[in-house]
């Protein structure tokens, strides 16, 4: 099974988020249910690690904390950008339970990406969308804001390849260190985005307005066009 654990939201959520969805030539926008918050990808393992992180992860305690989009920005180079994802407001706990998930994972013997955590959400996939066009887009996002919500769950997702695209499946709920680890059943699937690669440039004059809500360690970052 290929595996991740992510963070669901909730539909209200979604909705604001739905109307973030700007006229933007190439863009394909994600759909509500293929939403979340990527923890960690653990790759393909077989079904006894399967069970192994459903019983790891089933006693992973956590208090729940608050979290918020706001802005976006773009994996991608200026040339060929890629994804326009909605940035999330830091939250040293969204980072310590990232950091327990890994911790559960990798004590399991699965490989976790050693690179620093960026927490993010999936808008749409860019093909063929000018940097120009794609930078008026991030200007006119800059100061988006959902209402804040509450995280008290994450959630186990497979995740199997078909021609066009990936098909996500939620397989466990862990709700605050507590959870029922069963064999894989039903469940609604969810399509993927691909993966993200990064790229950023800036504008000065709206640096002041990081102060509202400070980002985890990087800056979202606008590049004006003439």
């Amino acid at each position: 099974m290929r595996l991740f654990v992510a963070i669901n939201i909730p539909d209200s959520v979604k909705d604001q988020l739905m109307g973030w969805r700007l006229s933007l030539r190439g863009a394909r926008w994600v759909e509500p249910d293929q939403m979340h918050v990527t923890l960690a990808f653990l790759g393909e393992q077989p079904m006894n690690v399967y069970r192994e992180v459903c019983d790891s992860l089933e006693g992973l305690e956590f208090a729940p904390f608050e979290l918020r989009f706001q802005s976006v920005d773009f994996f991608g180079g200026k040339k060929a950008p890629r994804i326009l994802w909605a940035d999330v407001c830091a939250s040293p706990e969204l980072l310590t339970l990232q950091k327990k998930v890994s911790k559960h994972c990798r004590a399991l013997g699965i490989k976790i990406e050693l690179r620093r955590f960026r927490p993010h959400l999936t808008l749409a996939r860019l093909d063929g969308v000018s940097f120009a066009d794609l930078a008026r887009s991030l200007e006119t996002l800059y100061l988006a804001r959902t209402d804040p919500f509450w995280i008290d769950s994450f959630q186990l997702f497979s995740s199997k390849l078909h021609p066009k695209g990936a098909v996500y499946r939620v397989e466990h709920h862990f709700l605050k260190g507590n959870s029922s680890c069963e064999p894989p059943k039903p469940a609604r699937c969810l399509r993927a985005q691909p993966q993200r690669k990064e790229a950023l440039c800036t504008n000065p004059k709206l640096a002041d307005r990081q102060r509202h809500c400070a980002p985890f360690g990087w800056r979202s970052v606008i590049l004006s066009v003439g």
